[in-house]
């Protein structure tokens, strides 16, 4: 009897243990796709920069091993991994519009409403990605959509409800980790993470694939013709404060 009890508690274990695998290694795989097909084709990218990227890669492989020693624990560092790549995200999106607006040559840049700028260009980027010549090719350059952002704080909640059962009483009272139907119960949990990761780097590994081509202009990347088009409208757009 006790050596089924033992075999019932290994199994939902070894199939926890098998879906942090495959997502994380769905996860490094489409970020890897990401990295490549958004930050690293922004022109304003530095290269000294490229250590928090390193930084991540790393801290990915960390969360990764951490899961597995603590695998209760495993929607805590999802959770924490999505939200460190949406927010390095943000940050090269802000850096980027910088760029592109410090090409209108205004000065005093400290005085600007960098907040109310990065709105405009986000939706200059968003207006030109509509045009079909463009392919939606300047997606990768934008911030994640504010929706998104509420994953990594719920998969936190819920990890750190997870781990932190284990150190006081209400966790070992109610969701008591040997119970079939409270590991069962995980279980379900990761393998619905697993699938909608599953599906989400599904669309990222599709669209990574290729660079398109400028409709209007074969012989260019429909990229390299949006980033001509967006310095070409800010320029027109000062243009007038420069003649009067």
């Amino acid at each position: 009897m006790d050596e089924i009890i033992r075999t019932s508690h290994k199994l939902p274990q070894l199939c926890e243990y098998l879906l942090i695998s495959l997502t994380f290694s769905y996860l490094t795989a489409a970020y890897y796709v990401t990295y490549h097909n958004s930050i690293l084709t922004m022109p304003q990218l530095p290269k000294h920069k490229l250590s928090n990227d390193f930084a991540i890669a790393l801290m990915q492989a960390i969360l990764f091993g951490l899961s597995m020693i603590r695998p209760d624990a495993f929607l805590l560092f999802v959770g924490i991994s999505l939200m460190t790549v949406f927010g390095r995200q943000l940050m090269v999106f802000r850096d980027l519009s910088e760029m592109f607006k410090r090409m209108e040559g205004q000065e005093r840049r400290s005085e600007v409403d960098h907040h109310s700028e990065r709105k405009l260009f986000q939706a200059m980027l968003e207006e030109l990605n509509k045009k079909k010549r463009f392919n939606k090719c300047l997606d990768g350059w934008l911030p994640i959509k504010k929706e998104w952002w509420y994953l990594p704080f719920i998969l936190i909640a819920l990890g750190a409800v997870s781990e932190l059962r284990h150190y006081y009483e209400w966790g070992r009272e109610w969701l008591p980790r040997q119970l079939v139907g409270v590991a069962g119960g995980q279980l379900v949990i990761y393998l619905i993470l697993f699938i909608f990761v599953w599906f989400s780097t599904g669309k990222v590994f599709v669209k990574g694939a290729e660079h398109p081509a400028d409709d209007d202009n074969p012989k260019n990347l429909a990229i390299d013709s949006a980033a001509h088009e967006i310095a070409k409208s800010l320029r027109s757009q000062n243009s007038p404060s420069q003649s009067s």
